[in-house]
């Protein structure tokens, strides 16, 4: 069956660490919780306003040989807002102006522009974060053996990770996750080439993109995380929403090792019941490097035992 055409990647799996409890409610209700950003360990996560970095002087100038070569006819004009509306009709109506005119005609103009766009940087930025405010996201890792990832979400080694297969015939949500972007720095909300194509209205600014930037983006320092999300809720009042899964899309759990007997032996009860396809695993520390191993229990069924 080929993937869904929303589908965003290829991934047979994703990995979700939890606490032992969360697990357990995972498992019982079939539900994962999406949730607002706001409610996210790291300050920065879809909390950070996109900015402008670029050389002014320098993007008139580049807008201004942008135009002349357009008005020159070396370069075709793309109708995309009253400056590129104004250029065709000088082409037409006033052919063979000198550049030296064509300058102090236009750069006062261009000048203005820039100005107008650099004045509504809040607004845009008041409105990107009322829009943002409304989303839930899931997270998942793209990894289920990393051992500062069961430190921080999973109870110290004492909790779980379930793994969620995505499944063409059920459209799993998961299937339209995107990976984060990890970086130094906060993204721009134009470099200085879009910067001088919007002031030209060769291009419009692509809202998706923008959007993307924000909710993909993470500082550097989270990288070994290996995380994708998925955008969602339908709730914008509550800032978090269960949303319930279909039980052939879990196909894994991995239990810590340092889980408690009790709750090992709960998890494993609920899989017997409700995800009997599910394989299972348990981890124990490696004997030689710093690591991680886990060994499958048989005796859950056949299941899907590639990690």
């Amino acid at each position: 069956m080929p993937r869904p055409a929303s589908w965003t990647h290829d991934r047979e799996r994703f990995y979700k660490y939890t606490t032992a409890s969360t697990a357990k409610a995972i498992l019982a209700n079939r539900k994962l919780r999406w949730s607002s950003p706001a409610l996210f360990n790291d300050p920065f996560d879809v909390q950070f306003d996109p900015h402008l970095e670029f050389d002014r002087e320098r993007v008139i100038q580049n807008a201004m040989n942008e135009l002349w070569e357009r008005y020159s006819g070396k370069k075709p004009i793309v109708m995309g807002n009253p400056l590129a509306v104004a250029l065709r009709l000088l082409m037409h109506h006033a052919p063979g102006i000198p550049r030296a005119e064509l300058e102090r005609d236009l750069l006062p103009g261009l000048a203005e522009a820039l100005d107008r766009g650099e004045s509504t940087l809040p607004e845009v930025h008041a409105q990107a974060r009322e829009v943002l405010a409304a989303i839930k996201l899931l997270c998942f890792s793209e990894v289920f053996d990393n051992i500062l990832m069961w430190a921080h979400y999973s109870e110290a080694h004492a909790g779980a990770v379930l793994r969620f297969s995505c499944i063409e015939a059920l459209d799993s949500a998961w299937g339209a996750a995107h990976p984060i972007r990890y970086q130094a720095r906060m993204p721009r909300l134009l470099d200085e080439k879009q910067s001088t194509e919007l002031l030209i209205g060769q291009v419009d600014i692509n809202e998706l993109d923008l959007f993307a930037s924000s909710v993909l983006t993470k500082a550097a320092d989270w990288a070994y995380e290996k995380e994708w999300r998925i955008i969602g809720g339908f709730n914008p009042k509550v800032p978090y929403e269960d949303i319930p899964f279909h039980p052939t899309e879990l196909t894994g759990l991995y239990l810590g090792c340092r889980i408690k007997p009790e709750d090992r032996d709960e998890l494993l009860a609920l899989v017997r019941a409700d995800y009997p396809h599910a394989s299972v695993y348990i981890g124990h520390k490696s004997d030689r490097t710093f690591s991680l191993e886990f060994a499958e229990l048989t005796d859950f069924g056949e299941g899907d035992a590639r990690p």
